[in-house]
């Protein structure tokens, strides 16, 4: 060993010296002798954000970090952190950048930074032990719709799923990934679709030496700085609308990879976000709520304003 190589060592076996790298945010665990690797679960956790999560979801998020790493079934570890304001390019990067770490993983669990979970979250997907599966989420609007869809065989339009068997594992043909666990298979295998142009050639008929250039570029572009593009926004089968990169990326999985999609409709998440309520979602409800404060004996005709402009035409 040369000289660094019998520092770095010294630092390690001593508990003085790992306490000191711990505080530079170098957690360091020395194996047993004859200790074998545990066959747990390897997840990292991607945020795509635009400026900073919630900090309701933060502290959600730390929650399952303690609970998981507590009951000991999974490695658990947040991926790099990565902002942007083009979602589907900020997954890619998330992606991206921690493929380039080099860092072991078996899994992918990616969070929106909206999004609160409870503790046992990331153990009960894990345990359903699919390639692809989510919680089940809702829009940021009134009413809150659910976020799954099933494809028409006839159009291949995604169309919303409005009913579903509460606490049960069901499988859908697509799922927004507000919160989605997904494999290292599955993500290598829809990183292959986009390799070979399987939707260009479907889609477009790409072939011949424009398509084998097409490969090329792709290719050359991944071994150079690991860019893939596992979500995109492509159009549907019929080309009349575009499709989010949610939807895009499980019906590529699906039809492309053969990977089923699944949701557990026990797993059902908040969607955090700011509304601002006015008058006008007071109106519809205020017919309803002066006949109650009548019959209640509480409502009062209210004196005329002073300084009250009477409108004219």
């Amino acid at each position: 060993m040369n000289g660094w190589q019998k520092r770095a060592r010294q630092l390690l076996l001593n508990p003085h010296g790992r306490a000191a790298l711990k505080e530079f945010g170098i957690d360091v665990a020395i194996a047993k002798p004859g200790a074998k690797p545990e066959d747990k679960p390897i997840v990292v956790v991607l945020c795509p954000t635009y400026r900073a999560p919630e900090p309701k979801m933060g502290a959600a998020l730390l929650r399952m970090f303690e609970y998981t790493r507590k009951r000991d079934n999974a490695i658990v570890y947040e991926g790099p952190p990565v902002s942007g304001s083009v979602v589907h390019w900020s997954r890619n990067w998330l992606i991206t950048e921690h493929l380039k770490s080099g860092k072991p993983w078996t899994h992918v669990l990616f969070i929106d930074d909206d999004i609160v979970i409870e503790p046992d979250t990331l153990e009960r997907l894990l345990a359903h032990k699919k390639d692809i599966v989510a919680g089940l989420c809702t829009r940021r609007n009134d009413p809150p719709i659910p976020n799954m869809r099933f494809f028409e065989k006839e159009t291949g339009a995604s169309r919303q799923i409005w009913e579903w068997p509460e606490g049960k594992l069901i499988e859908v043909d697509a799922v927004g990934t507000g919160l989605m666990l997904i494999s290292k298979n599955a993500l290598e295998q829809v990183a292959q679709v986009y390799f070979d142009c399987l939707w260009e050639q479907t889609f477009y008929g790409f072939s011949g030496e424009k398509l084998d250039k097409l490969k090329k570029t792709r290719l050359e572009k991944f071994d150079k700085e690991k860019a893939c593009y596992w979500f995109r926004f492509l159009p549907t089968p019929v080309g009349d609308i575009e499709m989010g990169e949610d939807v895009t990326f499980c019906q590529l999985a699906k039809i492309y990879c053969g990977i089923s999609i699944y949701v557990d409709t026990a797993i059902q998440p908040g969607h955090l976000g700011t509304y601002p309520f006015s008058i006008s979602d007071f109106k519809p409800y205020r017919d309803a709520c002066i006949e109650r404060a009548k019959q209640n004996g509480t409502y009062k005709t209210p004196p005329k304003l002073e300084g009250e402009i009477q409108l004219v035409g």
